[in-house]
């Protein structure tokens, strides 16, 4: 089974990602995860296409991390080929809160905005002050898009399997809840 774990940036993916290994580990069944922006070794070396859903074992769950997932152009696998979608989706108010928290480890680190092409922006150097202004920058630019972004990915998924759930920042990290559902 492949399910696929996307929404926006900074939202808890990850931590949700690893939440399902975790349970499904628990539950002794056979799980594997993986974060799309760590794929590059699973491309073909000439055409850089991804691999194809045979290749995968059906006796495993397959956890795939991919914020690209609902764009075609720049996702790891077309939507149509995971059982089902996870969309995390997450309010204005709560994505900023997430996004304020991830600022101060980016700001800690030297480093912001991983892009899966270009790496890291950013100085590279701890309490850098020449990073405040682009991280700034980079929280009021998701701001604005962010729920843009979110119904495009919505209605991106809309003909597929998915559970979309609400997640909502906390200061122990993010806790997630249902919303809703397309499954029958």
């Amino acid at each position: 089974m492949k399910i696929l774990i996307t929404g926006i940036g900074i939202v808890g993916k990850s931590t949700l990602r690893r939440m399902l290994y975790q349970f499904f580990s628990f539950q002794n069944l056979n799980v594997k995860h993986y974060d799309a922006d760590n794929f590059a070794h699973l491309r073909h070396p000439i055409d850089q296409s991804c691999i194809k859903p045979e290749e995968f074992s059906q006796s495993n769950i397959y956890l795939i991390e991919d914020i690209h997932g609902p764009i075609e152009s720049q996702c790891l696998f077309p939507l149509a080929t995971y059982d089902l979608i996870l969309y995390l989706y997450c309010d204005r108010l709560n994505h900023t809160l997430f996004q304020i928290s991830r600022a101060v480890q980016w700001l800690k680190s030297g480093k912001y905005d991983y892009d899966t092409i270009n790496g890291w922006k950013g100085s590279q150097k701890p309490f850098d002050p020449r990073n405040i202004l682009p991280i700034i920058k980079l929280i009021y630019k998701n701001f604005y898009r962010s729920q843009k972004l979110q119904a495009k990915d919505l209605l991106a998924i809309s003909a597929y399997p998915h559970i979309v759930i609400q997640a909502t920042w906390t200061k122990s990290g993010p806790a997630f809840d249902f919303k809703s559902s397309n499954l029958k």
